[in-house]
């Protein structure tokens, strides 16, 4: 696959083949995502790769947390975003819609499926040593990208998700988590079900001009 083709197809997959991902296949994709850039070369991120029985033990100890709370926790922000921003996120919820209801959900699908992790059969789960914080999450958001690009190449479809958060805790019990590590963000991973609706939703982008100041 050429780069410029893997960035203009990978979109977001929410709905899984009940196909495993071998602990081969995840060690490729990490071992490319390992390429990302990071600041100094310091290479922050604390990964952890799951599938199998780890995963599903994840999965219910992630999912009993929210069932438990009863109500979804977003990741949100500091402060409200400025409007522009947030009428985006407003859109994608509006633009997803139809395809979800084809598959009798609505917009509640995003955050109710995090907590499963979309049902995906793996997840890349990345962590920064507190002490890093804030300045470099932009490297921790560089090896997201590298890894859905790097699943992408293998024929894998990925959901970067944040709502698990809520669940830190349950995470860190599951996959014996340092306490000086810190949640960035899940990376669902597995084979897309190319017969499901959701899947075919491709979320728009705002224009070149609209984010871009160009200068010559």
């Amino acid at each position: 696959m050429e780069l410029s083709e893997g960035l203009r197809t990978r979109r977001s997959t929410r709905v899984f083949l009940d196909t495993p991902v071998q602990k081969d296949t995840l060690r490729r994709i990490v071992e490319s995502a390992q390429r990302a850039p990071s600041a100094g070369n310091m290479q922050p991120w604390e990964l952890f790769a799951v599938c199998g029985e780890t995963m599903e033990r994840l999965r219910s100890a992630v999912n009993a947390a929210f069932e438990g709370d009863g109500a979804i926790a977003s990741p949100g922000l500091a402060k409200p975003a400025p409007e522009r921003y947030s009428e985006r996120r407003r859109g994608l919820y509006r633009e997803a819609e139809p395809f979800f209801r084809r598959i009798g959900c609505g917009g509640e699908f995003i955050p109710e499926g995090s907590f499963r992790f979309f049902g995906a059969p793996a997840v890349v789960m990345v962590y920064v040593h507190e002490d890093l914080l804030p300045g470099r999450l932009v490297c921790c958001g560089s090896i997201m990208t590298y890894l859905t690009l790097a699943a992408h190449a293998e024929g894998l479809g990925t959901c970067a998700i944040g709502f698990v958060r809520t669940a830190d805790r349950q995470m860190r019990e599951v996959l014996s988590v340092p306490p000086e590590l810190a949640f960035v963000v899940a990376v669902a991973a597995g084979y897309p079900n190319p017969a499901s609706p959701a899947n075919e939703f491709c979320s728009s982008r705002a224009s070149v001009d609209e984010v871009c100041r160009f200068f010559d």
